[in-house]
């Protein structure tokens, strides 16, 4: 397994060797005293093929070898953690083979919370929990809705997969996936919320055995939704969470997750969040919680591809792909935007975002207002 992490020297280090070369400037940004790239790459997409596998392989190392992207982000569930095992081979193609970047340099991201299955070994995840039921990891009670799983013996489990299918000795940042969506509202919010104190305590541990540097939320509805849904989550409180385990300012709760983009605004412009009473954006939550936000779906899976998308005034950029990324790129307290590409020829044309400057705030308005 690859040592070591991303940290402050290695992702400065990648910063001022090519930001204003092979990027632009403004491209890296800093949190936590990492700098990372404003453009990540996804891996959700695809399937079980080991046409897929090459293909997400070669998008991945054309990505880190571009020096326009530093940040990787993946999920145990995707592709029946097919995608984990691509990055892993990724990885060790561009640190121990080529030598291109450090481990240092680069930011990989997974999640958990679902059962995966297995594609390698031809489990789908029913099988594959019934796998888990007869090993004790896991009761058939402790799984929810048949999809859905938070008991720490399972995650545990499941980290320690994805550290073998990373090849990876530390994980940069480790999400809880969805469960919001997939867990509160069958839970009820008082199970659920004991149920997330037992989770951050044990990524708290695994922070300290260095299997994870940090962990966070990721979600699809539940940081869009309104205070009144079943699904609805609050960054006050899951800061609040995580500072009872470890104490403040010490506990690893730095990021989460959530989409945006040009048909999905949410979280940049209802106050569905509050701070110490004041209502707020999620985005401006984070800011003033001190969480960096990752942001999912910049294309919509593809439903941006468009003629009105290609049409917006969007400077120095052509395509619908391209404008779409640019904008959620550059709203204010996106920390990055993640794409999934693995043809050739969407890998170059997203890349070409992360080769011209993010909006300014009145080229960003101007876009948004169009929309």
């Amino acid at each position: 397994m690859m040592e070591g992490h991303a940290d402050d020297q290695g992702t400065l280090k990648l910063k001022n060797e090519t930001e204003g070369s092979k990027s632009s400037r403004g491209h890296f940004r800093k949190f936590n005293n990492l700098w990372l790239s404003s453009l990540g790459m996804g891996t959700y997409i695809g399937n079980t093929s080991t046409k897929d596998d090459k293909l997400m392989k070669d998008a991945i190392v054309t990505s880190v070898e571009s020096g326009i992207i530093n940040v990787i982000d993946t999920a145990i569930n995707y592709r029946f953690q097919k995608s984990e095992r691509s990055i892993g081979r990724a990885l060790t193609e561009l640190i121990n083979e080529k030598r291109v970047i450090d481990r240092n340099q680069v930011f990989i991201s997974t999640k958990q919370g679902y059962i995966p299955g297995d594609a390698d070994q031809r489990l789908d995840p029913s099988q594959y929990a019934n796998k888990l039921i007869k090993e004790g990891i896991i009761s058939s009670k402790d799984i929810i809705q048949g999809v859905h799983c938070m008991t720490v013996s399972f995650l545990k489990h499941q980290l320690d997969n994805s550290l073998k299918n990373l090849n990876l000795h530390t994980i940069d940042l480790l999400y809880l996936h969805n469960p919001g969506e997939s867990a509160q509202p069958y839970l009820g919010k008082k199970e659920f919320f004991k149920r997330l104190e037992q989770v951050f305590s044990h990524y708290e541990d695994a922070r300290d055995q260095e299997k994870i540097r940090f962990y966070g939320v990721a979600t699809w509805n539940s940081f869009r939704s309104t205070p009144s849904s079943k699904d609805y989550l609050s960054l006050e409180e899951l800061v609040e969470v995580a500072k009872s385990v470890k104490g403040s300012p010490n506990y690893g709760l730095r990021f989460i997750q959530a989409p945006c983009n040009l048909a999905m605004p949410e979280i940049l412009i209802n106050n569905t969040q509050s701070v110490q009473g004041k209502e707020c954006t999620l985005l401006e939550a984070a800011k003033q919680l001190g969480i960096g936000v990752f942001c999912s779906a910049p294309l919509f899976q593809g439903r941006l591809l468009s003629p009105q998308v290609a049409n917006l005034p969007v400077p120095r950029l052509k395509t619908a792909a391209q404008k779409a990324i640019q904008f959620v790129r550059s709203a204010p307290g996106v920390l990055a935007t993640l794409v999934g590409h693995k043809r050739p020829h969407h890998v170059q044309e997203n890349l070409m975002v992360g080769r011209v400057p993010p909006l300014s705030p009145e080229e960003f308005k101007s876009v948004y207002f169009q929309k």
